[in-house]
């Protein structure tokens, strides 16, 4: 144990050169074997550094939590702070969050959708592509999403250029109800004039069978 500093002997005691047990009861122990490092209690070992430098815990690991038994002991992993991982990480599992964060490549939002030079597919097109792949245009298909998994921020981006691109077809169609409405007005007139030529005609007709009885 510490003392004033330093490290009192008296609880320690050295087997083979190459274990060290220590506590009060001498239950735990650092061992190296080789260029391999052990520390444990109670004849198991509960780290274990290895030749290579990687680090095998059998326990929790709590990172960044400032004290003793201030971690959760709900997850094998706490960390309190931020993590970064350079590389990948694999989760064969559910992952829950808050709040997620995907950022993206300059030019890669689809807002180009809503430029001048984006050429929009008409819906006979549209209805053609996927009567033709079953699924929408620029879209991955099933079969390549559940052998190739699927990268949510690529994924999430594609979406959004369907929404715009559902947006710019809204438009239309709204645009194009505007203008059958306001021919409707236009078109009742001119029924109600043929209707009423139509009438004057029927009259003459009549009038013409009745004479030519007389």
């Amino acid at each position: 144990m510490f003392a004033g500093g330093g490290i009192s002997m008296e609880s320690f005691a050295s087997f083979n050169n190459n274990v060290v047990y220590f506590g009060q009861f001498s239950t735990s122990y650092a061992q190296a074997i080789g260029q391999e490092l052990y520390f444990g209690n109670n004849g198991q070992y509960r780290l274990h550094i290895q030749s290579d430098g990687d680090v095998v815990l059998r326990n929790r690991l709590a990172i960044g939590q400032g004290g003793n038994n201030s971690y959760s002991t709900n997850y094998s992993l706490d960390v309190n702070g931020t993590g970064r991982f350079a590389q990948k990480v694999v989760v064969e599992s559910d992952i829950e969050t808050e709040k997620l964060k995907v950022t993206a490549s300059p030019g890669s939002v689809p807002d180009y959708v809503f430029g001048k030079d984006y050429t929009l597919m008409s819906l006979n097109e549209v209805e053609g592509f996927i009567k033709a792949n079953l699924h929408l245009p620029n879209i991955p298909n099933a079969k390549e999403m559940e052998t190739n998994g699927q990268d949510v921020g690529e994924l999430q981006l594609k979406l959004l250029e369907k929404i715009e691109e559902l947006t710019l077809y809204t438009i239309e169609q709204d645009q194009e109800i505007t203008k059958l409405r306001t021919q409707i007005p236009k078109l009742e007139a001119q029924n109600l004039r043929l209707r009423n030529k139509l009438e004057e005609l029927l009259k003459r007709i009549e009038n013409l069978e009745k004479n030519e009885k007389e």
